[in-house]
């Protein structure tokens, strides 16, 4: 039990010593609170369970989509503007909305957890975006070729674990079997964790992600091609 007690308080220590630590105990949570608060405020009463919520998804990417879905999973009805009378409250969300992930995610890794992004910070701005155009296009083709719109949410889940799985998003490529390695390489998140661990970890510079960033911009391309010819108005 003393051993027990011994390793609990060292990792206290440890836990305090992190700055980082305190915004995922203390601020993320709130953050979430207040989120959650917002959207789904209201009457709560047997006779109005679900409030009526004006929607104005002006984002056309994944997370625009997918924050809709789940409002409307949590009990929200939600309505368009041509209903916009009965709305007890609405929610828009930007046509950029995708993109401020981006920069937040970039902002908290360089000012909470310390990750150095100003040596190379073109570079990881020009994979990420070309990262970004990939996801856009996959989605606008599974878009295309799907009609169902529960389906097309769920596919674009399993399709993003997956690759995120096997790209080295979950756990580094390094630790992981040859053959893994390899099929890493067969998705895009592989190539895009490559060029931002030599970025970042290793401080490499342009010529250590020339072939990756090709590489990117190929799926990238491809994918925009395979969107355009399934597309349909």
């Amino acid at each position: 039990m003393k051993r027990v007690l011994q390793i609990g308080h060292n990792d206290i220590r440890l836990f305090l010593r992190m700055k980082a630590g305190y915004v995922w105990l203390f601020v993320v949570p709130l953050v979430f609170v207040y989120f959650f608060g917002i959207a789904f405020r209201g009457p709560g009463a047997p006779s109005n369970p679900r409030p009526a919520v004006l929607i104005e998804n002006h984002d056309t990417g994944f997370l625009g989509t997918l924050l809709t879905e789940q409002l409307d999973a949590k009990g929200m009805r939600l309505v368009d503007q041509t209903k916009r009378d009965e709305a007890e409250r609405g929610i828009r969300i930007p046509a950029d909305f995708t993109d401020m992930q981006i920069i937040f995610f970039l902002l908290l890794g360089q000012f909470i957890f310390k990750v150095n992004l100003g040596q190379n910070l073109l570079a990881i701005l020009l994979t990420l975006g070309l990262y970004a155009w990939v996801a856009a296009s996959l989605g606008v083709w599974i878009g295309a070729v799907v009609k169902n719109e529960d389906k097309i949410i769920g596919l674009c889940v399993l399709a993003s674990s997956i690759m995120a799985a096997l790209g080295g998003c979950w756990w580094p490529l390094e630790i992981v079997p040859a053959t893994l390695q390899a099929i890493a390489h067969c998705v895009p998140t592989g190539w895009a964790m490559d060029a931002l661990h030599q970025l970042i970890s290793f401080v490499g510079g342009w010529e250590t992600v020339f072939s990756k960033l090709g590489v990117l911009a190929l799926f990238a391309a491809g994918a925009n091609i395979g969107a355009a010819r399934m597309f349909r108005y």
